[in-house]
């Protein structure tokens, strides 16, 4: 049963939500600190020496859209991921206020038939 999609009625979207925001934190900032363990000029004032807590406070922040300006992202790489955490959000806003499921392909193979 996996309530990120829908599985389990009894779960709210509400705790749906937080777990998967919280899921995707974690996931954004280990991908963030390794990119920062090969690329020291990866993001501006954040480099792999910095405490994990920093990455996980850069990618929640990136994450609402609440940007912090003294850490940015300044490779490619760094950027692209950035980019990609944002489309994802964006998805889950989309999810969440038509009531889809988080991970539904449904949507668009039905719309491409």
């Amino acid at each position: 049963m996996n309530i990120l999609t829908g599985g389990n009625k009894n779960i709210s979207n509400g705790v749906r939500i937080i777990l998967f925001n919280t899921i995707l934190i974690l996931i954004f900032s280990l991908i963030y600190w390794i990119i920062a363990q090969f690329d020291i000029n990866a993001f501006k004032k954040l480099d792999r020496r910095e405490n994990f807590i920093n990455f996980i406070y850069f990618t929640s922040t990136s994450l609402s859209a609440n940007v912090f300006h003294s850490i940015e992202p300044v490779s490619n790489l760094a950027r692209g991921f950035v980019s990609l955490q944002q489309i994802i959000v964006l998805y889950e806003i989309v999810a969440f206020m038509t009531n889809l499921p988080l991970f539904s392909f449904k949507p668009f193979i039905n719309y491409i038939k």
